[in-house]
């Protein structure tokens, strides 16, 4: 993630394994808060169908790599963010690297 100036982290399974200093920065949590918890930890409840939804076309074997959902900050402010997801591996499992994209509220 060093080399990703964007807002980056690796997720396996749900759970977030690393986070760049940019996602520290847009949602406001240091690393320790977030590193190894449930990124359902940190998405709006309503926001919990879109992920749903994505990964169940992923399953279904479609070519998917993105969704739109909405995070809680560390002080509850909601941001809408575009999530690009591309896979990689850890220990060789899977796991995927997540851009966070803020979407700009018009």
């Amino acid at each position: 993630l060093e080399g990703i100036q964007e807002c980056a982290a690796v997720i396996q399974r749900g759970i977030l394994k690393q986070v760049n200093p940019s996602v520290t920065e847009l949602f406001g949590y240091v690393s320790e808060d977030i590193v190894n918890k449930s990124i359902f930890d940190i998405i709006v409840p309503d926001g919990f169908s879109t992920i749903e939804n994505y990964y169940f076309k992923r399953l279904k074997g479609e070519d998917i790599n993105s969704f739109e959902t909405v995070f809680f900050t560390k002080n509850n402010t909601k941001i809408p963010v575009k999530v690009l997801t591309r896979p990689t591996s850890i220990n060789s499992e899977k796991a995927e690297i997540a851009i966070f994209r803020r979407i700009n509220e018009e």
